[in-house]
């Protein structure tokens, strides 16, 4: 049960002793089976030129040549893990002919089968599954690539660079060849042959550039693309003034498929898309996922510069491309949308996802010194936390020097594969600031958590923070050093007025804590003040302040910090939570205690919908468990579900007056005044729920079956029928069903909307995987029935029959057998074993050890269930 698979350490990189200048590969493509052959130009970088060593995975070898002549069994040594030339040359050209098995890949990576089309995932090290190659991502190579296939099956034939000849071969065969000018590593390889339809829109660049973009998808899907194309373009654009980078190709496409792993893969000029992130239109499609799509569409088209004109030099270094990339694509949908709203949505996605992950047994650096398995490593530390880094590093030098640095870095490594290190040392040149210390943040784990005391002298009229930080030990038990934390802060006087921190006036000053304790004075301080500490989140820090109530109240109602804002209104409905559920009293019983911060988020002053939605709304069930410990989900829920009724009970005429006037008011269109109108009305209707009012059904029903309204009010209405256990529901849900059964999208919302519900069981989800339309090898229907339940669902998961560990632990092993990947991601709902009563606590490890001691476990799940179950 404690195997310990083989590590790859950081400190053991080598260069590989090979380069490939160029790279041929034609795809002979048919019903059975696809033909690869290869033809790659090796140079040795020495001499003598030593053993060649080529990647290869699920591949039949059919023949190999080196400079023409052709090799026998006795030249190589073949294995499972690829092939080993035994005599070399200084200069070789090798080529390979191998057959692969497209139809039978289940696991989505490589070349694969989704419905009727062909396409690639070759991120991290799908690339061996094609051919045999030196699969490394500090490999960089030319490729001109032939594609043939039936031409009445496969009519659209893709793969990366430009078109540069097509023609029609013989018995009903076509073919096309692709040459992409720009080097690149084997992971973004992409090919695609389907039959396929597809729209366009030509795009010319600040410098006069000619770029036809096209999105390719079914013909009975193409309606559905045009918010993707208007996404493409608005991120050209954004890029073009932001950053002065401009789209580099003549060609950029977009491919729809409906079975994919990941959200959206960046192959250079030929993206990949799970169907969930281009796909959309105001009937099927809600006001998050339109921005989703914008902000997914803009994630992969940044890359084409932070990961492909730059690379990655090897799989340590992921956080270069994905936390940088993510900065990027945050900075540009607060141009999109409510800027508040947009920073509040991403330090809540990264409290919801990546704080647990800091604080759990699979915890790491952005920038690991070994892994098992690089498939384990795309996580929200990867992704969020490493652009809550990039934000850090342009907080300490500004935004002048933060560009100059962005310039520096693109400057010196285009073309290149590159470190973590070369992105710092281009903000340290740019900006002359020293950041060995802040590097911390890239190489050690898990989140400092922050004690601050404040201290005013009124005779001195000085004001003192004395801040301290606890960084966090290793999993292992090993210690760690100060890491150096910028700290944004304001300091607000009895009159609400804020005070001048510097000769220019400006009323927000940015610390920098470098020591595990410093002390900040601030003078000229007429009254106590206070404190705003860490203004928009400006460092990923655990933040403990005994603040009273009547500080976060007046934080409240005088912070010009809207981030700050939100976060004294979550802390304060936090703190009332976790008292009444340690306190033990029932869960309907609350004093007027809350009355007061409801009011003020409720009426404030603001014509930013959005941002008011987002201050009414409760924390989340993952911000309230975050300190503590012997969970009783059923307690917790209880005691939020109460706070919920309390609330709808006393605003009772208000929330209806609220929900009646939006209602009226909003348009069935996709803009911000609308969204944030639809947004505040939803959440004054979920909370008029919880009073458990029949009328307020009949609220929710007439806007599930109103015809004008758009997806997202549907969907909320249909989440508050069902969450309810409303005599409504029923219908409801036969009534989405029927409606949306062919759109498997919508169709995702419905197995969705059952799995968050709190009256749903391990029962209830085994019943729904009976359904005709679910598919164990889709994995947008797996995600959005069994990850959802296991993930969302506290009450059915963690029952106390341990009822949903066993139902989990057997989709885990038998994803295994044919999905390595997502069967890992769902390992992951175990991670929490140890917050939980001793009885869940024991029932989750009996379940994770049955795990491990299944025989065919793959890599990536043993690698987890090990770490996990060993904390």
């Amino acid at each position: 049960m404690n195997d310990a698979p083989k590590k790859t350490h950081l400190k053991d990189y080598q260069s590989n002793p090979y380069r490939i200048e160029s790279t041929h590969l034609s795809f002979d493509v048919y019903d059975d089976a696809t033909v690869v052959s290869s033809k790659l130009e090796l140079v040795a970088n020495s001499a003598p030129p030593p053993t060649l060593e080529l990647n290869g995975s699920d591949l039949e070898l059919v023949s190999i040549t080196v400079n023409g002549d052709t090799l026998d069994s006795n030249s190589y040594t073949l294995s499972s893990n690829g092939l080993i030339l035994l005599k070399t040359h200084p200069k070789m050209t090798i080529a390979i002919t191998n057959r692969i098995y497209p139809q039978k890949n289940t696991e989505l990576e490589g070349l694969y089968l989704t419905e009727s089309m062909l396409c690639t995932q070759c991120e991290p090290q799908g690339f061996r599954r094609i051919t045999y190659f030196i699969d490394r991502p500090d490999i960089l190579s030319c490729y001109t690539v032939k594609i043939s296939a039936a031409k009445d099956k496969y009519p659209t034939l893709l793969s990366n660079g430009n078109l540069v000849e097509r023609g029609d071969g013989q018995t009903g065969r076509h073919w096309a060849i692709y040459e992409d000018p720009f080097p690149k590593p084997s992971y973004l390889f992409a090919l695609v042959a389907g039959n396929l339809a597809s729209i366009s829109e030509n795009f010319t660049t600040h410098s006069g550039r000619k770029v036809s973009l096209e999105i390719y998808t079914s013909k009975d899907e193409i309606d559905r693309c045009e918010h993707a194309m208007d996404s493409l373009v608005k991120a050209l654009k954004w890029d073009e003034k932001a950053y002065n980078l401009e789209c580099d190709l003549s060609d950029y496409k977009i491919v729809v498929a409906n079975d994919f792993n990941f959200g959206a893969m960046e192959n250079k000029g030929l993206n990949i898309f799970n169907s969930a992130y281009v796909l959309a239109k105001k009937e099927m499609t809600t006001d998050c996922e339109f921005q989703s799509i914008t902000e997914v569409v803009g994630h992969e088209y940044f890359h084409n510069w932070t990961g492909n004109r730059v690379t990655c030099r090897d799989w340590f270094q992921l956080c270069l491309k994905e936390g940088l990339t993510v900065f990027r694509e945050q900075e540009f949908a607060a141009t999109l949308v409510s800027k508040s709203v947009s920073r509040i949505a991403q330090i809540a996605r990264l409290k919801k996802h990546q704080f647990p992950e800091d604080d759990g047994p699979t915890r790491h650096p952005p920038r690991p010194d070994s892994f098992v398995e690089i498939n384990n490593f795309y996580t929200a530390t990867i992704y969020e936390k490493g652009a809550e880094i990039v934000r850090m590093l342009k907080l300490l030098i500004g935004k002048a020097a933060f560009q100059k640095g962005m310039s520096l870095y693109f400057e010196r490594h285009d073309g290149q594969a590159a470190t973590q290190e070369d992105f710092v040392s281009a903000m340290a040149d740019a900006s002359g600031v020293d950041f060995t210390q802040f590097f911390r943040w890239y190489t050690q784990a898990g989140a400092p958590e922050i004690h601050i005391d404040g201290k005013y002298e009124a005779t001195d009229n000085r004001y003192t923070l004395s801040i301290q930080q606890k960084v966090p030990s290793t999993t292992d038990g090993k210690e760690q050093k100060p890491f150096h934390i910028p700290i944004e802060v304001g300091l607000i006087g009895s009159d609400g007025k804020e005070f001048a921190l510097n000769s220019s006036g400006e009323t927000s000053a940015v610390l920098e804590l470098k020591c595990n304790s410093q002390n900040f004075h601030f003078e000229n301080i007429t009254t106590s003040p206070v404190p705003s500490l860490f203004r928009g989140m400006s460092a990923p820090v655990r933040l403990e302040l005994s603040q009273s109530q009547e500080q976060l109240k007046f934080l409240l109602r005088h912070d010009s910090d809207p981030v700050n804002v939100w976060e004294s209104g979550q802390s304060l409905f936090a703190m009332l939570l976790r008292e009444k559920y340690k306190n033990g009293t029932p869960a309907d019983e609350w004093d007027d205690g809350f009355c007061e911060v409801f009011s003020l988020a409720l009426n404030r002053s603001t014509d930013d919908l959005a941002y008011k939605a987002t201050l009414c709304a409760l924390p989340s069930y993952e911000a309230v468990i975050s300190p503590l410990s012997d969970i009783d989900p059923d307690r917790l829920v209880a005691v939020r579900n109460g706070l919920k009724r309390a609330i709808a009970k006393m605003f009772r005429q208000e929330l209806i007056d609220h929900y009646r006037r939006l209602h009226a008011q909003t348009e069935n269109k996709i803009d911000s005044a609308n969204i944030g109108r639809r947004q505040l009305k939803n959440v004054c209707l979920d909370i008029l729920s919880y009073s458990e009012d029949k009328d307020i059904f009949t609220l929710a029903a007439d806007q599930f079956y109103d015809n004008n309204s758009t997806m997202t009010d549907v969907y909320a209405a249909l989440g508050i029928l069902v969450h309810h256990n409303s005599e409504l529901a029923s219908d409801a849900l036969q009534h989405y069903y029927d409606k949306w059964l062919e759109n498997p999208l919508c169709l995702d919302r419905w197995f969705r909307v059952q799995a968050t519900s709190p009256h749903s069981c391990a029962a209830t989800i085994k019943e729904l995987c009976s359904n005709p339309k679910f598919s164990a090898q889709n994995p947008n229907r797996l995600r959005s029935l069994i990850f959802t339940f296991c993930r969302e669902n506290p009450c059915g998961f963690h029952a106390a029959n341990g009822q949903g560990y066993a139902f989990c632990r057997e989709f885990v092993i038998d994803l295994g057998t044919f999905n390595r990947q997502i069967a890992a991601g769902l390992m992951r709902s175990f991670s929490c074993w140890k917050l939980y009563t001793k009885k869940r606590s024991e029932l989750m490890r009996k379940e994770i050890a049955v795990i491990l001691d299944y025989k065919g476990l793959p890599s990536e799940v043993r690698e987890l269930a090990n770490q996990i179950y060993e904390s």
